[in-house]
């Protein structure tokens, strides 16, 4: 058993180095392509250096980074759901989650298997990359290894378990109601999500059907492009957070809000808010505050169900603050101006900012146990730490010139602000040890995300074939009642959507459906987008599948799930108040183009 825990041992950290080295070749690549395009146009075309197939380089090194990431971290990348299982004895459990490691064994022997069949055929009918002309055959071989590293982990792992009864429990009690039995049973979420999926997809389409779509997810989300800003936005978060950055727009915000009751959650809001300015990610933003700031709540006796619902609903700022994902994929679905959608944004955002921020004032009032107030702070003290602000503001300004100016794309900004981010912290003192920890943080944490968006892809895949999107959005359509109604129809699916869905994997399915109805109806379409993207938003607080709380889990797993839902509660409804006031006055949203 000792010889079987050591080899799990090694392959983990071989599969750190592949995916850490994956993240750095990632933004490097893109720094260099961007700096190479600023000096072909700055010198008018006389510097003709480029990097050709940069966005390749990107694509596919995401995908070894990914797979490597989830070969590493399996045993301690799932979430798991406790709801009637509390009392349930520990050699129960252990003999449980060995069950379900053998369920991502299977996986990684299924993705093992399609790439393998993969780079068969691209042997045989010469497949080569498009921009670089690269025969894909080492691309896919490389990729079956690191799945098969992927399944010999999770054997062992289970087999770990059954001999010793010791597992790594992400999740220690919960009271979450949840609508799929398998999630009830224990079963981690990323596993259930795929499974029902696999089996709904397979039942609409044919068994042999589910099977190739299993075959074909690693590449398909692994490998895309503009998923590459999370983990790299992510990284950003913990470079800022190694080198103290995270902690001083933290502690400038405390101190500026300092002496107000609730002070700490405003701080929380207020600094995820700026964070997720320079982030354009939910899932970067909550994770990057919660490191800085839970402590400190936690430590200033807030109740932690509360602190936790105060950073996840600050997390969810980041989808709407530009430069956003959500908005980005919006503008390219719907052929709009992703300036134009990052600008309508702004006020939207600063609205959620401000109205968290009353939220968090209204409860510590109305229930004063919540949270203690904070220590009070003279006028110059506040004054001096706006300097905290000021890393944060550089990268601000670098991130957003750079992408109305043209240097380079949103995505691309993820790779600016984790190079910048990096030589601040290098400039601070961080060297090789640190930059190792950031990138196996960074690894663990992306891990956690991407078999969530694995699942939620095949539960997406499963929903699109059984054309439910399709029907709710064409039986709307036919309803012979006001605009309005429709609309608020529209939002109502949206929200039931965004409870089981992938944000963006319900944007990408349901847009194309939905924009005609839209834009038949006389509704301006960047507006709709703006609340569009936010009552999407709500699904990464609102159980069951609350993405935000769950990243936050994975990092406080001594915090109930059900402890995380209850603080969020308040923030759902400032959320659907902030909707009904964007619906109302749609100018909000679209003065600044004016």
């Amino acid at each position: 058993m000792a010889f079987l825990v050591k080899i799990s041992t090694f392959i983990s950290r071989l599969c750190q180095f592949f995916g850490g080295v994956s993240l750095i070749i990632i933004v490097l690549t893109t720094m260099l392509d961007v700096t190479a395009r600023y000096i072909f146009k700055l010198t008018g075309g006389e510097f003709g250096f480029t990097v050709k197939g940069s966005v390749e380089i990107v694509s596919y090194f995401m995908l070894f980074s990914l797979l490597a990431a989830f070969a590493a971290f399996v045993e301690r990348s799932q979430i798991i759901v406790d709801v009637f299982t509390q009392k349930m004895p520990q050699a129960v459990k252990g003999y449980m989650m060995g069950i379900f490691m053998m369920g991502f064994f299977v996986i990684g022997i299924v993705f093992s298997w399609g790439l393998y069949e993969s780079a068969i055929d691209a042997i045989e009918y010469g497949k080569v990359t498009q921009d670089l002309r690269l025969s894909m055959m080492p691309i896919y071989a490389f990729s079956a290894f690191l799945s098969l590293l992927l399944a010999i982990r999770s054997l062992i792992e289970s087999i770990n378990i059954f001999k010793t009864g010791e597992f790594f429990d992400a999740e220690e009690t919960g009271a979450l109601v949840v609508m799929i039995l398998l999630v009830v049973l224990r079963v981690p979420v990323a596993l259930a999500m795929l499974g029902v999926g696999l089996v709904g997809f397979g039942a609409v389409t044919a068994p042999s059907g589910a099977l190739q779509m299993l075959k074909d997810i690693p590449v398909d989300v692994l490998a895309k492009y503009d998923f590459s800003a999370i983990p790299l936005f992510i990284l950003m978060g913990v470079f800022a957070t190694h080198s103290g950055m995270a902690g001083k727009l933290f502690e400038a915000t405390r101190t500026i809000f300092g002496g107000v009751r609730g002070s700490l959650g405003i701080a929380g809001i207020g600094s995820s808010g700026i964070f997720a300015s320079i982030s354009g990610s939910s899932l970067a933003t909550a994770s990057t505050m919660t490191k800085v700031a839970l402590p400190q709540m936690e430590k200033y006796g807030y109740q932690p169900g509360f602190a936790c619902g105060i950073l996840a609903a600050g997390g969810t700022l980041g989808i709407m603050i530009p430069p956003s994902i959500a908005l980005l994929v919006y503008a390219i679905l719907t052929q709009q101006s992703v300036g134009d959608m990052f600008i309508a944004g702004f006020l939207p955002g600063m609205l959620g900012m401000v109205m968290y921020s009353i939220t968090v004032m209204i409860m510590v009032r109305w229930k004063p146990h919540l949270a203690r107030r904070g220590e009070s702070t003279t006028w110059k003290e506040k004054l001096i730490s706006l300097t905290g602000l000021i890393p944060f503001s550089f990268i601000f300004i670098v991130i957003i010139a750079g992408i109305f100016f043209g240097l380079f794309t949103p995505t691309e900004g993820a790779a600016v602000g984790a190079f910048v981010s990096w030589a601040y912290a290098f400039v601070k003192g961080m060297r090789m040890k640190g930059l190792k920890q950031s990138l196996i943080e960074t690894l663990a944490l992306s891990a956690v995300v991407f078999f969530m968006l694995l699942g939620a892809e095949a539960l997406g895949y499963f929903i699109s074939v059984s054309r439910l999107s399709y029907t709710l959005a064409t039986w709307i359509g036919t309803l012979a009642v006001s605009p309005m109604v429709v609309l608020i129809c529209i939002l109502i699916m949206y929200f039931l959507l965004g409870l089981f869905m992938d944000a963006l994997a319900m944007l990408v399915i349901t847009i194309p459906v939905v924009y005609p109805i839209i834009v038949a109806l006389g509704f301006d379409p960047v507006w709709f987008g703006i609340i569009a993207v936010l009552t999407v938003e709500l699904g990464l607080i609102t159980p069951p599948m609350g993405m935000n709380i769950f990243v936050i889990k994975a990092m406080a797993p001594h915090i109930k799930l059900s402890d995380m839902f209850r603080g969020v509660a308040p923030f759902i409804v400032s959320d659907v108040i902030r909707l009904v006031i964007l619906v109302a006055f749609p100018a909000i949203s679209l003065v600044l183009l004016s």
